[in-house]
């Protein structure tokens, strides 16, 4: 999750679905195995989101999604749950730029942070279609944790993703 390990390195077991309704509304939710202490950890994260999707023109597109992060059965003493609100600018569907803020973080990954307070990221990301089924995408962010733990930090991903409709393994 934005370059940390919920899984102490391992690999883990991911699933999302996601639904659409008339006019660009969404729901969905998702669900990882996960293991990020030594000691007792949560077996599983779970979140869900809602948002809105609009075509503003031919080559901009935009989005708005409000996320909740949970860790249902966590042993641990700190709550790691936590709410975040994305804006997304889109550019051909091919360029994006979010804003992520998070106004309840208390601790992300592992450690419990030093102080209750906000947490934003920004990010700028990349996806080039490779024939009709395969894509490729990047991006690069900057994840905020100044108010809880003191320090922030650069991140990067890259994704293969194959579009088996209705389905996409990434």
């Amino acid at each position: 999750f934005r370059g940390l390990s919920l899984t102490q390195g391992n690999p883990a077991a991911q699933a999302s679905v996601d639904v659409e309704f008339p006019k660009e509304f969404y729901v969905g939710a998702f669900v990882a195995t996960c293991d990020p202490n030594p000691g007792d950890s949560p077996p599983v994260e779970l979140d869900i989101w809602a948002g809105r999707y609009w075509q503003v023109s031919q080559n901009l597109s935009a989005d708005v999604r409000l996320s909740q992060y949970t860790y249902p059965d966590d042993p641990r003493r700190v709550s790691y749950n936590r709410t975040e609100l994305t804006g997304t600018l889109g550019y051909r569907n091919q360029i994006f730029i979010a804003a992520i803020y998070s106004p309840n973080t208390k601790a992300v990954a592992s450690s419990p942070g030093y102080d209750d307070g906000n947490a934003w990221a920004v990010e700028l990301s990349g996806r080039i279609p490779i024939g009709e089924k395969f894509a490729v995408s990047a991006g690069v962010g900057h994840y905020g944790l100044d108010e809880i733990y003191h320090d922030s930090y650069n991140y990067w991903n890259l994704t293969l993703t194959a579009n088996l409709k209705p389905f996409e393994l990434q």
